[in-house]
């Protein structure tokens, strides 16, 4: 494993493959958008731009750990295209499209202020695919002989869903997108480790639960100041640290705070100028970080330095020059 609490100058693809399978809590990053800016994310051919993405996405999966949360901040330019990305990524799920609002849109002559950004919240789940169709039959065949005349008692056991009283009258369990056994909802880590103790489910239906964290079968997600999707706040942020994108602290420190524990790991591929490794610190997390620009990498040294972690002068630190980018085997440069 890599060092923690530690900013590595070197591209993400590199730095990727040090790291171990199922080695990392939480991933959250803010990729270059490929929108033309003169700074690392100068404008690529789209075909190179998301067949890089598709790479280092692949490997960040490889390194989450099962259960595990993964982050993006992406503009409206590029998310589509990364969503479909992810729809290939057979042990990741969708939790959230989360919107943020940043209060700081500019309005040209035609059109709308371009105002909101988009957070990507996957949850990497190890879920086997399968037909839905043919699993609830499955289950349906394997819960009677396992001896549950009704679906309400192998929830019970479940102890999973909730107990509701219906509009007959009678009381049964409720799992909110329906159970399993209906075969149209894809069951959660959670399920198939339940349903595997259960029932003796057919081999490809089993998974390797010795290298689960029990804590992973649930969903982590701790409270926080936010209840929905919408966020409409914090605003964006004004006293940028030499990094023309740098998002606010709060933001990362409300995601960091959901999705992880005290203790945990951290991992941001593009880390910019500190941003994720300045809320972990505040939050006692521990983070790994790759940032191909040695400037960024000096600011976000000096930032994470502070003892009081006060934010630094902005004119005391000279942004970085503009630089041209392309893609060289596969890395960004």
């Amino acid at each position: 494993m890599m060092e923690v609490n530690k900013i590595y100058n070197e591209d993400c693809l590199v730095g990727l493959k040090k790291l171990e399978d199922n080695s990392i809590d939480l991933i959250i990053t803010d990729p270059p958008y490929n929108i033309g800016k003169d700074f690392a994310n100068d404008s690529i051919d789209e075909e190179e731009y998301l067949k890089w993405c598709k790479n280092w996405i692949s490997e960040c999966v490889r390194v989450l750990k099962v259960g595990g949360a993964f982050y993006l901040t992406l503009g409206w330019q590029c998310v589509a295209e990364i969503k479909q990305i992810f729809n290939k990524e057979e042990f990741m799920r969708l939790k959230n499209w989360i919107i943020w609002y940043r209060f700081d849109g500019w309005k040209g002559d035609k059109g709308f202020a371009q105002s909101h950004e988009h957070i990507l919240y996957y949850i990497k789940d190890n879920v086997p695919p399968f037909d839905l169709t043919e699993f609830g039959k499955h289950i349906t065949e394997k819960r009677k002989e396992a001896g549950y005349k009704t679906v309400d008692k192998l929830m019970e056991d479940m102890g999973l869903y909730k107990l509701v009283n219906r509009k007959s009258g009678k009381s049964g369990y409720f799992s909110g997108a329906g159970f399993v056994e209906s075969g149209k909802k894809k069951p959660t880590l959670q399920e198939m480790v339940k349903l595997n103790k259960l029932l003796e489910l057919d081999k490809k239906y089993q998974i390797d639960i010795k290298s689960v964290d029990k804590k992973k079968y649930n969903v982590l997600f701790n409270k926080c100041d936010a209840c929905d999707d919408v966020w409409l706040n914090p605003k964006s942020e004004r006293k940028r640290l030499g990094h023309p994108t740098q998002k606010p602290t709060k933001l990362f420190k409300r995601i960091i705070t959901v999705s992880s524990n005290e203790g945990d790991i951290v991992l941001d591929i593009f880390m910019g100028s500190g941003t994720t490794a300045v809320s972990c610190k505040e939050l006692g997390r521990n983070f790994i970080g790759f940032e191909v620009s040695k400037d960024y990498c000096e600011i976000a040294k000096k930032r994470l330095e502070q003892n009081t972690l006060t934010k630094l002068n902005s004119e005391s630190i000279s942004p970085p020059k503009p630089k041209g980018m392309g893609i060289q085997d596969g890395r960004i440069i």
